[in-house]
């Protein structure tokens, strides 16, 4: 269960409102007209019927920029009604009711926006409409490439990125001298300050057992040059992996972290952060905003930087490529509507206005040129820090595969069996899925 979110969480979320209001009362017309990107479509859509459209998207956090932005879009084309379909933040459940949607050809809803995770086993499946005669390669060109390719299977194009995310490590500026750059500086940094500065934790992530976990156990892996997949071939129980994930386990529970995040998912590591608790952190840009509202405990002395690599490692710092995309259901009665929808959301004006109300990474690399704010030490190393993200396997059977990772991730960290135990598992637990689509079943 999360802890009771303080008056300093609800704060951004409140001027977040006020922003929105704002911006639509006195920007409204410049917004419908923008004159950045191609959102007057070239489609040729008849406005003698009026037609609607569904659209679906999970969560509560910021949707009232996504609903002002939806609104923006109907009195720019008002022949189109835009119905919303708004699930719970679990993203198992949003996945689960889409999926069940698909699977009985459900066609009542025609645009989704969906995990980055998910777009192989929804493209496999036949259940999204591909969109190569709609977004075409010169468009793609305007959008950072690691967010084309998680939208991307057997070299189709099947989503439009709305977001992108990529993970951060956050840390007290005023208490640690300097960024680390590797792992290993980071423990001893740790080890020098926590006492003395009198935090509860030196480092905490997402460690409950759900996705946020698979996440931060494969950036610990990939530090130390070791992976899932390499050039088709299961590599996951290599030396390399071994000790990306059994420094993970060592730094739960030798003090630098501790096993209290093992419940933790990103508002928990977020908020052990802004109460002062904590001297390092990983976690999404959402959280940098947050961490700077009045009221915060550590206002104006949180500093950034890229993921550490493990010593040694010959490779930059890379963390695990994030982000949310908008799909057109494969039973929709107006693609073409539902395609100019998309098209205005993933705009340049919707980017910017996404970007100053949510704090969300844009998608389109001109947002970070452009921008007015590209100054900012929090926006400004964002753009460099998408162009180093990885893609977690992209396979159609990935929800399986999540499962089997984070269930292994979670006994090694837990101990109740060790890291390579842990790993020979996963790898077991991999061929045995290849065996079954070899054998057809």
């Amino acid at each position: 269960m999360n802890p009771r979110k303080p008056l300093a969480f609800w704060i951004p979320l409140i001027i977040a409102v006020l922003i929105i209001l704002v911006t639509f009362f006195a920007f409204g017309e410049n917004l419908i007209s923008p004159d950045k990107d191609n959102t007057d479509s070239n489609i040729n859509i008849s406005n003698d019927a009026r037609k609607t459209i569904v659209f679906s998207f999970g969560g509560i956090d910021f949707n009232v920029n996504l609903k002002t932005q939806i609104s923006l879009f109907m009195q720019k084309y008002p022949h189109i009604e835009v119905k919303i379909l708004q699930l719970p933040g679990s993203t198992d459940y949003q996945r689960n009711s889409y999926v069940s949607a698909f699977k009985s050809g459900d066609e009542s809803v025609d645009v989704i926006m969906t995990d980055i995770i998910w777009t192989a086993e929804f493209a496999s499946n036949g259940w999204v409409l591909p969109l190569d005669d709609y977004f075409t390669q010169e468009m793609r060109k305007e959008f950072i490439k690691g967010a084309i390719d998680g939208c991307t299977y057997e070299e189709k194009i099947y989503a439009i990125p709305k977001r992108s995310d990529v993970p951060l490590l956050y840390y007290r500026k005023d208490i640690i001298p300097k960024a680390p750059e590797t792992i290993e500086e980071m423990v001893e940094m740790v080890k020098k300050y926590k006492a003395s500065s009198g935090v509860k934790y030196g480092y905490v992530f997402q460690g409950h057992l759900y996705e946020g976990l698979v996440c931060n156990a494969l950036e610990f892996i990939w530090a130390y040059g070791g992976d899932v997949i390499r050039n088709g071939e299961i590599v996951i129980n290599s030396p390399e992996s071994l000790k990306g994930l059994q420094t993970m386990v060592d730094i739960v529970n030798e003090g630098i972290s501790s096993p209290d995040v093992l419940n933790f998912v990103e508002d928990d590591s977020m908020l052990a952060f802004q109460d002062g608790n904590a001297l390092f952190m990983r976690n999404w840009p959402y959280a940098y905003k947050q961490l700077n509202v009045e009221g915060s405990a550590i206002k104006g002395n949180v500093g950034i930087c890229p993921i550490p690599k493990g010593e040694g490692a010959t490779q930059r710092s890379t963390g695990t490529l994030g982000g949310w995309n908008y799909m057109i259901n494969k039973n929709s009665k107006h693609p073409d509507e539902a395609w100019l929808l998309i098209e205005w959301l993933t705009s340049y004006d919707m980017q910017v206005l996404d970007s100053k109300t949510g704090g969300n990474p844009p998608t389109r690399t001109k947002v970070y040129s452009d921008y007015e704010n590209q100054n900012d030490p929090f926006f400004g190393q964002m753009l460099s820090l998408m162009e180093n993200v990885r893609l977690r396997p992209v396979s159609p059977d990935y929800p399986t595969l999540t499962e089997l990772m984070q269930i292994n991730f979670s006994n090694a960290l837990y101990k109740k069996i060790d890291a390579q135990t842990a790993l020979k598992n996963i790898e077991d637990g991999m061929l045995k899925i290849m065996e079954k689509k070899i054998n057809g079943n």
